[in-house]
């Protein structure tokens, strides 16, 4: 059983998101058909956050992620992300629970808990001339991933 705030090791969320080997954890978005879930990884790098997809946590609203939609199986000259895809479906309809890590540049991923879809914090931004789709999410543990929530915050402003 995981637990928020705790740390674990890319083999371990390879197997919880269904790909075989770490190798498989090269997006952010996975849904494991076996276990019914889906998780999301917000990547952080050594300069902050990544900028191909900046998943980002609302100012104003502590506990609120943007998540950014993925281009994943669809072709490469779309201008709009579509949210039939399977992964952005997934996310959007919230079909299975959503559950959230956050990739360190160490290689650790450290386990936020579960998330509920919102839609009213959606937004979309222009990225390369891509819209790109972010999508409203809130912790169910607010209390617990506050703190957590805040340091990440502190990191993607480096």
């Amino acid at each position: 059983m995981l637990k928020i705030g705790e740390f674990y090791e890319a083999n371990e969320i390879a197997e919880l998101a269904g790909v075989k080997g770490v190798r498989g954890l090269q997006c952010g978005i996975f849904v494991n058909d076996n276990n019914r879930t889906t998780i999301l990884i917000q990547t952080i790098s050594k300069e902050g956050m990544t900028e191909n997809y900046p998943n980002k946590w609302d100012e104003e609203s502590i506990g609120v992620l943007h998540y950014c939609g993925t281009n994943k199986g669809q072709t490469k000259d779309i201008s709009k992300q579509s949210l039939e895809s399977k992964l952005n479906k997934h996310v959007n309809e919230a079909i299975f629970p959503i559950h959230v890590f956050v990739r360190y540049p160490e290689q650790y991923f450290q386990y936020l808990g579960e998330f509920i879809r919102l839609p009213k914090y959606d937004e979309t931004l222009n990225i390369d001339g891509k819209d790109i789709y972010l999508f409203g999410l809130v912790s169910k543990n607010i209390e617990l991933t506050e703190m957590i929530i805040r340091k990440i915050m502190s990191i993607s402003h480096l």
